[in-house]
């Protein structure tokens, strides 16, 4: 079981930032690389990364998200929209009320107080078997035969 503690945490930031020069009030060292258009280069900060922090207080099912438990990282997040769909509370991430930062710290610390390596896994696999193209097809094709089976009865 890896636990991994958080005692020197250190923040790799990525993506669109309006004011970079109010990073430098965190209380925390980090690396903030700005915006990352390649999908490989995306693909291996999720991988290097221990967890995925998103502190959005409106989502409908966030696609970083996604990404993220796709690359096998765990969420810690907001309650908010359909991010509860994909991150289930202490199973592959944490979900924090929504609104409330000392959740969402709490949240951290659960999640590197828990096996890193764990939740890992079951942020991948939850994607997969809930979320690959696979099966959303599938899904979209029984709301589609029940949709017909409404409009147009045998």
């Amino acid at each position: 079981m890896k636990k991994q503690k958080l005692v020197h945490p250190h923040l790799l930031l990525f993506g669109k930032c309006n004011d970079p020069q109010r990073l430098d009030q965190l209380p925390f060292p980090f690396t903030y690389v700005g915006e990352i258009r390649q999908e490989k280069k995306i693909r291996e900060l999720y991988q290097l990364s221990d967890a995925f922090i998103t502190a959005a207080l409106n989502e409908n099912l966030s696609y970083m998200i996604m990404e993220a438990m796709a690359c096998g990282c765990p969420v810690i997040t907001y309650a908010a929209g359909g991010n509860p769909e994909a991150v289930l509370h202490q199973q592959n991430g944490y979900v924090a009320e929504l609104g409330k930062p000392a959740s969402l710290a709490e949240g951290i610390h659960w999640v590197f107080d828990n096996d890193i390596d764990q939740l890992s896994k079951a942020a991948r696999n939850h994607m997969l078997s809930h979320f690959s193209e696979k099966e959303v097809g599938k899904a979209y094709h029984s709301l589609y035969q029940q949709v017909l089976a409404r409009i147009m009865p045998r």
